[in-house]
């Protein structure tokens, strides 16, 4: 399994651990940071998957979240007029997955895998709902197959937006990637890419788990923090 970490934190790590001048608790943090970081390059894009759609030129990314086969991914990456779709996992492994959700408007769809799990394939943990009262900045990591048959995990910061309810991240987005995981540092799957914003091109929108659903009243994600 092989993995692009793409991203500016390792740099950042080392001016900052090499500094004589860093304080204990600043160095601990930073160390603290690395380890999660590199567990996370590691484990995280084993729930990554490309969506494969009508044409072979056409490959976006999904995040699996259960045993059951469920993925999520955007509705922008598959045609509205599909049943199912082909799915490659990380270990080259191929499946068919059908359609249950296509939301246009949210810009959401969710997959069921037929068959079962390739042995490599690990789903997601799903965090807890965020409160959307606070625009706090955090550390976020970005899994997808942006352009390339290799997974990439890139480190950004975000926020949770409480006037759209989705998440703003710095992380770098490219075609490809829609559809990937927004994660936080302990692994947690917070949020689906969905686009880099056209005027700002360091920011990227993702769409928060609250924003799938598969009625009208039910979400992905119950009181519990776990997937239905």
């Amino acid at each position: 399994m092989k993995v692009i970490f793409q991203g500016l934190l390792f740099a950042t790590l080392s001016a900052a651990l090499t500094n004589i001048q860093c304080e204990d608790s600043t160095r601990k943090d930073w160390n603290s940071m690395e380890q999660m970081l590199v567990i996370a390059s590691k484990n995280l894009p084993r729930s990554c998957v490309r969506i494969q759609s009508k044409t072979s030129e056409s490959l976006s990314s999904g995040i699996l979240i259960d045993r059951d086969g469920t993925i999520l991914t955007v509705s922008h990456a598959i045609e509205a007029d599909l049943s199912e779709v082909t799915v490659l996992f990380i270990d080259g492994e191929k499946g068919v997955a059908s359609i249950v959700l296509h939301d246009a408007e949210r810009d959401t769809a969710i997959l069921k895998l037929k068959g079962s799990l390739p042995e490599q394939a690990v789903p997601a943990e799903v965090a807890a709902p965020q409160p959307k009262s606070k625009q706090k900045m955090q550390p976020v990591v970005a899994v997808g197959f942006g352009g390339s048959e290799q997974a990439a995990v890139r480190f950004g910061f975000g926020y949770l937006d409480p006037k759209s309810g989705n998440w703003v991240t710095t992380c770098r987005l490219t075609a490809g990637d829609s559809g990937g995981g927004l994660f936080t540092l302990d692994g947690e799957l917070l949020a689906i890419h969905s686009a880099t914003d056209a005027i700002q091109a360091m920011r990227s929108h993702h769409i928060d788990l609250s924003q799938f659903s598969a009625g009208e009243s039910t979400n992905l994600v119950d009181a519990s923090h776990s997937v239905r």
